[in-house]
């Protein structure tokens, strides 16, 4: 099959009406929205070389550095809280009723427990960092993307200026910050919904916990997915004109698309040790091109 350089093929396709016209897109079945989707993402490496664009790397790789410190200043704050207004009661407290019941010399039960709270905390906090760093990078980053973006729309187009209006790169920053801020907290409240349903209402009706408790993963898993590929399609949807509520129900017609975006993502994200900077760069970046460039890969 003969090469074709994407530069080329986009220079006659403007944004409003056309490159990121994903009506007939709306009409596919969900598996092939999936699938072309999965091909932009894949292109979407050769895409950032070709325009020129790696430089964009590093300026992610130094907002995600920003992420992983602001995660840690919170976390550092927060376990200083738990330490000075908990743990160091809990442990004189502890200490005192020893004495007062006459045990002495068992200063290290309270010590022990002291300990057991702590990797309790501990792992709390690891489960913390884990969930919430997810949306730090949306929010915190979302400025960044927005901006790329923008500058990826000028690109493809040949045009000093994006038709996701005349309103340049502070409305884009704007936009994606706030859209940012809307489909966290739709997340979470999804999040608390599926919780109730999944989790505690099978301690209140035993028997469903059986299937609900292994059921809860995969859900919970699904929609984070979902989320994700919400959040990098909204930044093409904003060189449309669209607005926060048109973007979401403009979402919902493209739920494959939404999914495979949303896939790396999620999976990036999800990696030991290296989720804080892989899926910022490998999911966020990659996949804000591959959404701005789906359309274009009928094939």
């Amino acid at each position: 099959m003969q090469r074709v350089n994407l530069s080329y093929a986009c220079s006659e396709i403007t944004f409003q009406h056309g490159i990121l016209n994903f009506e007939p897109m709306k009409t596919q079945s969900f598996a092939r929205q999936f699938y072309l989707a999965l091909v932009a993402y894949r292109r979407a490496f050769s895409f950032v070389k070709e325009e020129g664009l790696r430089h964009w790397y590093l300026i992610i790789t130094a907002g995600a550095f920003f992420c992983m410190w602001f995660v840690r200043l919170v976390l550092g704050a927060g376990a200083g809280w738990i330490e000075t207004e908990m743990l160091t009661p809990f442990r004189d407290n502890a200490s005192a009723a020893t004495e007062s019941w006459g045990w002495v010399g068992w200063d290290w039960v309270a010590g022990g427990l002291e300990r057991v709270v702590e990797w309790l905390v501990f792992v709390f906090g690891l489960w913390i960092q884990f969930k919430v760093t997810k949306f730090i990078v949306l929010i915190v980053l979302s400025p960044l993307y927005a901006i790329f973006a923008e500058l990826i729309a000028r690109r493809i187009r040949g045009s000093a200026m994006s038709d996701g209006g005349e309103r340049g790169w502070q409305w884009s920053l704007w936009r994606g910050l706030r859209s940012a801020l809307l489909l966290v907290g739709l997340e979470v409240g999804v999040g608390v919904v599926l919780s109730v349903i999944f989790l505690f209402i099978p301690l209140v009706i035993p028997a469903i916990g059986v299937v609900t408790w292994w059921l809860f993963p995969f859900i919970s898993g699904a929609v984070s997915i979902g989320f994700y590929g919400a959040a990098v399609l909204d930044y093409a949807w904003e060189q449309t004109g669209y607005d926060a509520r048109q973007s979401l129900h403009a979402t919902s017609s493209v739920l494959g698309a939404a999914m495979a975006l949303g896939l790396p993502f999620y999976v990036l994200m999800a990696l030991p040790f290296a989720g804080w900077l892989a899926g910022p760069l490998f999911g966020g970046m990659i996949c804000v091109v591959a959404a701005l460039t789906w359309n274009q890969h009928d094939v």
